[in-house]
């Protein structure tokens, strides 16, 4: 007997095939208007309305606008819910998902940053931003989320991080494919997360930029005091002759370049990262799998240079091109990326953060984390 998947995509969207494939959910990829599935789902890129006859007869997630625009909106209070009116660029890095209200909407208003949930009909409107390849690409500069909301915008360090909001659309997506499947009947089914029986995970990531041997080995000594296994992105350069510092059986060591420096020919960018893997392979005898651009930096380049080197490298780490977020593939011919948050020494330095700061940062980061 064979078994529906739980969603089926009409079309190929690399935005969504990337999040289902982070969600870890069972999908498919539609071929005609009578495949089975319990959930559609309708990219931002659908343009077929013969699919509106499809979606008044299953469970339906719209990203395309095109049931908005064919059956208007309920003007009953009960039948339509009003979630997230919030630009995502004020919450890129922390993305939250307000308590729902019962709210009516006027006929044929723009869906643009809302989320809507229609009982009756059985369809959640998505009016959120999903993204081109080329916007992959773009990034601005943020401002880390430090002291109170009226504390100064001199003592908030800021970092050039990725302006696609994949950890926004992840929550969104997450929160309406809940609800269209209780509407199938069927729970959502995914992936878990974690390993078994683990409900969080805390992973130390180190950039070695310029460190000295006694900075270098008073990090390692810290981290074998509390127990805690760390990866070190190497510039190896700044390390010549004293690599084996970090052969240790807690260290996952991986490349960040021979010169610090994200900039510069694909051909430039490409060797920076392939020599400095060869001389962490000769002078180790370690196979670093990792991979990190110095400056978190992502761009339509660096990503030329990963798929020229994908077959060197399980993944990489770039808070250009995600942060704050689980790990996911860009696409098919680069290394999976592994977000973390994005600071850096250096940023906290340049808006003369006290030490004490620097630790608040970290502990309100590590607390709001660990109540995820």
């Amino acid at each position: 007997m064979s078994v529906k998947n739980q969603f089926g995509l009409t079309r190929h969207h690399q935005g969504v095939v990337m999040i289902l494939q982070q969600l870890g959910v069972d999908w498919t990829l539609l071929g005609t208007l009578d495949s089975a599935c319990d959930v559609l789902l309708l990219p931002p890129n659908e343009t077929d309305r013969q699919w509106i006859d499809v979606a008044r007869s299953i469970p339906t997630i719209d990203l395309s606008g095109l049931l908005a625009s064919a059956q208007g909106f309920s003007t009953c209070s009960k039948s339509v819910k009003y979630l997230l009116d919030t630009p995502w660029l004020q919450t890129l890095w922390d993305v939250p998902i307000h308590p729902l209200t019962v709210r009516t909407f006027p006929k044929g208003q723009s869906l643009q940053k809302s989320i809507w949930v229609d009982v009756n009909r059985q369809t959640c409107h998505v009016g959120l931003p999903f993204w081109t390849t080329s916007q992959q690409h773009t990034s601005w500069m943020a401002m880390m989320p430090m002291g109170t909301s009226s504390s100064p915008t001199s003592i908030r360090p800021t970092e050039r991080i990725h302006q696609t909001p994949y950890s926004l659309m992840r929550h969104v997506l997450h929160y309406v494919m809940i609800q269209a499947c209780l509407w199938s009947g069927r729970p959502l089914l995914r992936k878990t997360y974690y390993p078994e029986g683990v409900n969080n995970i805390f992973m130390l990531r180190v950039d070695s930029d310029y460190g000295t041997p006694e900075a270098v080995q008073s990090l390692i000594d810290t981290c074998q005091t509390y127990e805690m296994p760390s990866t070190w992105f190497l510039h190896t350069e700044a390390h010549k002759g004293w690599l084996d510092l970090f052969v240790n059986p807690d260290i996952e060591v991986a490349v960040h370049g021979v010169r610090h420096q994200s900039r510069g020919s694909t051909e430039a960018l490409l060797r920076n990262i392939l020599q400095a893997k060869a001389d962490i392979e000769r002078e180790t005898d370690l196979k670093p799998v990792g991979v990190a651009m110095p400056f978190g930096r992502y761009n339509s380049q660096i990503a030329e240079v990963y798929r020229q080197c994908n077959h060197l490298f399980d993944y990489a780490s770039d808070f250009g091109f995600d942060s704050d977020n689980l790990p996911h593939w860009p696409n098919d011919h680069e290394p999976l990326q592994v977000p973390i948050h994005p600071i850096c020494p250096g940023s906290f330095r340049r808006t003369k953060a006290t030490e004490q700061d620097i630790q608040r940062f970290f502990l309100e980061k590590w607390a709001k984390a660990m109540t995820r």
